[in-house]
């Protein structure tokens, strides 16, 4: 009787175990998001965004204050779901081809808001988890100038390497070249001492 009672303790054990675990796998399975949800979801935020900016820049001197804040508030909170899409699928997909459009898109929200540390972060980790992937003239551009004009305290070896890549970029300009060689000798100085 005594073992019996045992055994029926722990197929009790057993089963409640088993339904937990079954339980637990299918809210795990509930809670991921497919590939194809997160590029919906980062499209219609992309276009939720661009038709918000585009209302508050057309209208801006004419929209009434609450109104003007109803409307900043809905681009602030766009651009922040944006951002967190862009981040998880970003983690939950790195080997994907998509990824690091995900990357560029954080680099272009956080430029976008004079968030420049945390937009380089963002081209550093491209160039550093997709080498074969080639960033444009203009964005090791802007990288260099965010370096080195606006991101304090500044980093003049980071800077260097950011306009030595530049000059390695194939069919540059002459001028800019001279531009780049020029800024490299004089790294010393900031933007105040350049301009008059």
């Amino acid at each position: 009787m005594k073992y019996n009672l045992v055994f029926c303790v722990l197929c009790v054990l057993f089963i409640s175990c088993e339904n937990t675990t079954e339980k637990s796998k299918a809210k795990t399975k509930k809670n991921q998001v497919t590939k194809s949800e997160l590029m919906a979801s980062i499209q219609s935020l992309e276009d939720s965004l661009y038709t918000f900016n585009k209302v508050f820049n057309e209208n801006a001197r004419s929209l009434d204050k609450k109104v003007r804040i109803a409307l900043e508030t809905d681009i602030s909170v766009a651009r922040q779901g944006l951002i967190n899409r862009n981040i998880t699928y970003y983690r939950s997909f790195p080997k994907d081809s998509l990824s690091v459009h995900c990357l560029m898109n954080l680099y272009h929200l956080y430029d976008e808001v004079q968030a420049y540390e945390k937009a380089v972060s963002y081209l550093d980790t491209i160039e550093t988890n997709y080498p074969e992937f080639v960033l444009s003239i203009h964005l090791l551009e802007s990288k260099a100038v965010s370096l080195d004009y606006f991101i304090e305290p500044r980093d003049t070896s980071k800077i260097r390497v950011a306009y030595e890549r530049l000059l390695e970029f194939p069919k540059l300009s002459i001028e800019k070249q001279k531009m780049y060689i020029d800024r490299l000798s004089n790294l010393d100085k900031g933007l105040e001492d350049i301009i008059p």
